[in-house]
């Protein structure tokens, strides 16, 4: 398991699909929805409790989980 998935204490939903705790808010309902591309260095992330992408990348990047490159600017949900 990865440094994401454990940090957000991730669970298995689907194909390379997961729901996690957000990392940025105080989250109790696991409102992180975490989905690996197999071409993506970095998954496609979504808070349903209304965190900005720019604010998960941000801190991602601060507990060494995203890997740079591109950001970008419209997650799936």
């Amino acid at each position: 398991m990865n440094l994401l998935l454990r940090i957000t204490e991730a669970k298995h939903i689907g194909d390379h699909q997961y729901i996690g705790l957000c990392p940025c808010h105080d989250d109790r309902e696991r409102s992180l929805s975490i989905k690996y591309l197999h071409n993506k260095k970095n998954p496609l992330i979504y808070c349903f409790a209304g965190c900005e992408f720019n604010d998960l990348v941000v801190t991602l990047k601060k507990l060494g989980c995203w890997n740079g490159g591109k950001e970008r600017k419209n997650a799936f949900r």
